[in-house]
């Protein structure tokens, strides 16, 4: 299982030994922000909000990443290190 900053922090150490980037967003810029912009090889980057396992994304993160995926960015949210991973596979694989 484990808490959110561990799935965090192995989640990143992933996505940056598959050549991506794992940027953290800072929420002054904006409410609700998701925490992370994963940017990977090929033109292909997503957002990412990572929870501790059960824990689901507030109201205000959820209208916030509504907003995004009205302008056609992808958004996501994952509770388990396993699905982030899986996640990220998937879009990498996807095909432009």
């Amino acid at each position: 299982m484990g808490s959110e900053s561990d799935i965090e922090r192995k989640f990143g150490q992933y996505v940056r030994s598959n050549s991506g980037l794992y940027l953290k967003q800072n929420p002054a810029w904006y409410a609700n922000i998701p925490d992370r912009l994963v940017v990977l090889p090929g033109d292909r980057c997503f957002f990412l909000e990572l929870k501790a396992p059960g824990y689901k994304p507030r109201s205000g993160q959820r209208k916030f990443a509504r907003s995004l995926t009205k302008r056609g960015i992808s958004v996501y949210w994952r509770d388990d290190l396993e699905a982030a991973i899986e996640l990220y596979e998937r879009v990498k694989a996807q095909t432009l």
